[in-house]
């Protein structure tokens, strides 16, 4: 066998050096679980009501503040959200985007006989493109419901 210079390489090598590839990823795999977030992992879960009604189907977003660690999003259903252990939430703070939608009308598409849902974003921009909503997370297991108003 040869390297790509043209040189013979020593048989059993290419093992070796994927044995060692995969050793150095699983390490650093396990170094990037938190990096640069500085935060020990952490759960929040509550409650999602937009002028004093559950959002019904939406989704949170947490970007941290100071650009360290990963921003990590969940669903909204019947007004209830839940960030579980192994989300990626770490402590911190954390601005909050809270989008949602609402079917407006239904039809059926004339081609293909499926139904055909017209729905719209009704969040104000205030809590999501442009939020104004922010949170400090401890470690371990953390509650915090949102009550918007247009």
């Amino acid at each position: 066998m040869f390297n790509l210079a043209g040189e013979k390489r020593q048989p059993g090598w290419h093992l070796a050096g994927f044995v060692g590839l995969c050793g150095g990823l699983i390490l650093f795999a396990m170094s990037w679980e938190g990096c640069g977030a500085g935060g020990a992992s952490a759960t929040l879960s509550g409650e999602v009501s937009f002028a004093g009604e559950p959002i019904r189907n939406g989704s949170i977003r947490l970007d941290p503040v100071n650009g360290k660690g990963i921003p990590v999003s969940t669903q909204i259903s019947d007004g209830k959200y839940s960030f579980a252990p192994g989300s990626g939430l770490v402590a911190g703070s954390y601005r909050v985007s809270i989008t949602a939608v609402r079917v407006l009308a239904e039809t059926e598409d004339p081609e293909t006989g499926q139904k055909v849902q017209q729905t719209e974003q009704y969040i104000p921009d205030k809590y999501n493109t442009r939020t104004t909503l922010q949170i400090s997370i401890s470690g371990g297991t953390n509650t915090q419901n949102f009550a918007l108003e247009p």
